[in-house]
């Protein structure tokens, strides 16, 4: 609250003049960048070319959302939600209702809904982080801090000294492993989720 108050010209106690705690506002920012979501005309609201056209325009949807706000994507991850069944990223009860509905009213039984809800948040949240840890985003600490952005760096030169003499089978793959393919293996991995939850539809 002291950093913000000191980029905003303010004294930190005036900011509880409109939010009343650091968890509040953390949590109103979140909010802020899953509006995004509402605002990406791409993303449909509801399944008007089928259940997994809606899917597949939601989920480059929220992967826009990570690369738009990188260091807030993490946060988006990690808050505490209004319920504990509710799973990250998609923490938006109205996202998950639309999500769920869509599903529903394409003629998934119930108990085939939330296993596709639970397969799909559980592709979509681990595949987004490790996307943006890729791209060296420190997706270790929620808190920004004087020192983030050099423990970052410090990572980063780390990953590139690292010794790998003592590990063959890494070393031989090191090149290849450097490559990045993410956005060929978000497509492909998002295609077998769709394929997979078609399949509960269909059991």
């Amino acid at each position: 609250m002291r950093n913000l108050a000191s980029r905003l010209g303010v004294q930190a106690m005036s900011l509880y003049r409109y939010v009343p705690s650091r968890d509040v506002l953390i949590d109103g920012i979140v909010d802020l960048v899953l509006q995004d979501l509402d605002a990406n005309p791409d993303v449909h609201k509801e399944p008007v070319d089928g259940w997994e056209e809606f899917v597949r325009r939601l989920s480059y949807g929220f992967r826009k959302v990570a690369h738009d706000h990188p260091q807030v994507f993490p946060v988006v991850a990690t808050r505490p939600a209004q319920a504990p069944w509710i799973r990250p990223p998609m923490r938006s009860l109205t996202w998950i209702d639309r999500f769920l509905g869509a599903l529903r009213e394409s003629g998934f039984s119930a108990e085939a809904t939330v296993r596709a809800y639970r397969a799909y948040s559980s592709f979509l949240l681990g595949h987004l982080l490790l996307e943006l840890a890729g791209d060296d985003v420190d997706i270790s600490d929620i808190v920004p801090d004087a020192g983030k952005t050099e423990r970052a760096t410090d990572h980063a030169t780390l990953r590139e000294k690292a010794d790998l003499s003592e590990f063959p089978s890494v070393s031989e793959l090191e090149s290849l492993l450097k490559e990045n393919h993410s956005r060929q293996e978000f497509e492909r991995g998002l295609e077998e989720t769709i394929s997979w939850m078609a399949r509960l539809q269909d059991a």
